[in-house]
């Protein structure tokens, strides 16, 4: 699959509970030409999911109710969904965790989105 068809086909689910950081991160990825949609914590993510399942997952680890760890460890049992993990928790020790819980990326925040 081309980069400009994964594109047009990928659907991003972004869980973040600031507001304006989630709305930033879906509006520039909707410019960049995915498919993008946000939600503030984990039950909204999982109705949504269950509806129709994302591409790519971008999750912020801490959420309220259920951290972004618990629905990275969740969804990495499901086959095909990129994981990446977007927090302020920089330590190379955080890293770590995140990337065994089943990420396929950590990003610490602040994050350009070019990245």
């Amino acid at each position: 699959m081309s980069s400009a068809s994964l594109h047009l086909a990928s659907r991003i689910y972004v869980v973040e509970d600031d507001d304006d950081l989630r709305d930033e991160m879906v509006f520039s990825l909707g410019e960049l030409g995915f498919q993008a949609e946000g939600f503030a914590a984990a039950p909204a993510f999982y109705k949504a999911f269950a509806l129709a399942p994302c591409d790519i997952a971008v999750v912020d680890i801490g959420l309220p109710g259920e951290s972004g760890l618990s629905i990275v460890a969740h969804l990495r049992s499901i086959r095909g969904v990129g994981l990446v993990l977007v927090t302020a928790r920089g330590q190379l020790e955080d890293r770590l965790n995140g990337l065994r819980q089943g990420a396929d990326a950590y990003l610490v925040k602040p994050v350009h989105l070019e990245e």
